[in-house]
């Protein structure tokens, strides 16, 4: 019986029928409500997720949907347009340069020169004239002029 057109066709409707109803729907949104409000069937949730997520299957069709996506995407002429602007936009970035720039340049002196020389990133290494610009700007600033040491004696 559970085979024969006719039961799965009037089960069918049936279940619809229940599932349309406005009480059924109150009544499982409070059930959904009382059970996940509970720690143990949150925990018990999490594991049943986790435990689909590791699956092949799930792997498998989650890659599976990402590539039609993308090729779907890809096949798109007027987003294949829009990809070639925006990334000829951001290529184009003078910032972007700048820090692709630095970037490079810490990775080849962290690979080619001692940490102790300077060797890692762009900031660590030391513009010897900055540094005399600086220590000599210190020294203006604690070597008193003229008009301070007569002050100074003055008093």
């Amino acid at each position: 019986i559970l085979n024969q057109e006719a039961f799965i066709a009037q089960a069918s409707a049936f279940f619809q029928d229940i599932l349309q109803r406005e009480s059924t729907k109150v009544a499982l949104l409070n059930l959904f409500q009382m059970v996940y409000e509970d720690e143990y069937y949150q925990k018990l949730t999490a594991r049943f997720f986790q435990s689909v997520f590791e699956t092949d299957t799930f792997r498998n069709s989650v890659n599976e949907l990402a590539e039609d996506t993308t090729r779907g995407l890809l096949e798109n002429p007027e987003i294949s347009k829009h990809a070639v602007a925006w990334v000829n936009a951001v290529l184009a970035e003078p910032t972007l340069h700048s820090k692709a720039g630095d970037a490079i340049w810490g990775a080849l002196t962290a690979t080619f020169v001692p940490g102790f020389l300077g060797g890692g990133r762009k900031k660590d290494i030391v513009n010897i004239d900055e540094a005399v610009a600086n220590l000599r700007q210190q020294e203006r600033v604690a070597r008193p002029t003229n008009h301070s040491r007569r002050e100074a004696r003055e008093s």
